[in-house]
């Protein structure tokens, strides 16, 4: 589920896109055209989150004269997190939510860098951020005591490399030891809760974490939350 407190959304176009026409057509290439063809690089559920986001954000960009992705600036993504501090300082959204969508778009935007759109991301840059509104993690999490955090990273690793030294072990245990570190880990980095990564039987829409979810250049991955909602780290 996201919010809707900003700009009424964009009507979705689900024209095919060809990257190599529409770079050497004049004017640039069409907002609602790239993300069409971005949303279905995601898992549905991905999806669904992010369309109404990048659908307010395209049409903010066509009320302030940008019209083609080309043309999306570091300019354009801080009056963009502007508005969103806007909206948190009125009450309409909670300051971690106004990170989450600045973050699907930051994600979209790092997939138009990954097809020749854009020349680098503008929206990690420190001047693109900067206006975003704290962050004061009004959600209750736990987390781990860096020093338990460290104790168990260092004894996942050492599962592994024992794995790894000969004699060797079977395939499957060492499979299942890399399988167990890299839920520590992601656990551990990021805060997320095992219910937000993991594949829940009879849930569809609890499928798991898919490579599809992972954005490894941006450093983020989209979960869907305990609470049902979209969220991106």
């Amino acid at each position: 589920m996201v919010s809707g407190f900003t700009i009424p959304a964009a009507v979705q176009s689900s024209k095919p896109m060809d990257h190599t026409q529409n770079r050497s057509t004049p004017g640039g290439t069409a907002f609602e055209t790239v993300r069409s063809d971005y949303l279905r690089t995601l898992s549905d559920t991905s999806a669904k989150n992010m369309r109404p986001v990048l659908e307010r954000f395209e049409t903010y960009l066509t009320h302030n004269g940008t019209d083609v992705v080309e043309s999306i600036d570091v300019y354009d993504c801080r009056k963009y997190a502007s508005r969103l501090a806007d909206g948190e300082e009125a009450g309409e959204i909670a300051a971690s939510t106004a990170h989450t969508y600045f973050d699907y778009v930051a994600g979209f935007l790092g997939y138009c860098v990954r097809e020749g759109l854009l020349d680098t991301n503008p929206a990690r840059k420190n001047r693109a951020t900067e206006n975003l509104p704290e962050d004061r993690g009004e959600r209750e999490r736990q987390f781990w005591a860096p020093a338990d955090r460290q104790r168990l990273f260092q004894f996942v690793n050492r599962c592994v490399d024992s794995a790894l030294e000969p004699p060797r072990v079977p395939s499957q245990i060492l499979e299942r030891r890399m399988r167990d570190r890299a839920i520590v880990y992601v656990l551990g980095k990021t805060g997320v809760r095992g219910a937000e990564v993991f594949a829940v039987s009879g849930d569809e829409t609890r499928n798991g974490l898919r490579w599809s979810d992972v954005n490894l250049e941006d450093g983020v991955l989209c979960i869907l939350s305990s609470s049902c909602e979209g969220h991106c780290w």
